[in-house]
């Protein structure tokens, strides 16, 4: 009889061992899609206005009241996840405006960006590192931005650098 009751104590023990076991493997974190990553984000989701995705992160340009930007998201193992951002005040003396950073796991992303502020201008020429690109331009509700992406950084040479505003006919309104 004794034996009887080790038996079922010991039997009653790995069943409670087993379902521990399988209960907290069985528990999983959700995973975070990139919608639910950005709508956890202080920005609200209206103000994001074009994003760039690529296979491991993705890059958001976004406009507020007090100014423009980019936020960067980054794909972990358990979804989508705030990685950093930027915000560039207004600023209305310049026709255009521009600003660059670089994004991704490993900074492989080159995000050049600025604000057109001169209604007449409709494409937007850069040239960078004496590489010339031209940008999207992107309508929002503050204003009128432009925005590029390269793989490669482009060298920043402040005396050759230029930032050259057209309009609908080609002419030159701006240059830098």
């Amino acid at each position: 009889m004794f034996h009887i009751r080790i038996i079922n104590l010991y039997f009653a023990i790995a069943l409670i061992t087993i379902s521990l076991v399988a209960c907290t493997e069985g528990e999983k974190i959700p995973f975070i899609t990139l919608q639910e990553a950005k709508m956890n984000h202080d920005v609200p989701m209206n103000q994001m206005i074009e994003t760039i995705e690529l296979d491991d992160f993705v890059v958001t340009f976004y406009e507020t009241e007090e100014g423009f930007g980019v936020i960067e998201f980054v794909k972990r193992e358990n979804g989508w996840g705030f990685s950093g951002s930027s915000l560039q005040r207004y600023n209305t003396e310049l026709p255009l405006t521009d600003s660059g950073l670089t994004a991704g796991v490993d900074n492989q992303l080159a995000v050049y960006y600025g604000q057109i502020n001169d209604e007449k201008i409709q494409k937007v020429i850069a040239i960078k590192g004496g590489k010339e690109f031209i940008p999207m331009v992107i309508q929002g509700t503050y204003g009128s931005y432009w925005l590029y992406t390269s793989n490669e950084e482009l060298a920043i040479d402040k005396e050759h650098d230029q930032l050259i505003g057209l309009d609908k006919d080609g002419n030159v309104i701006y240059e830098k």
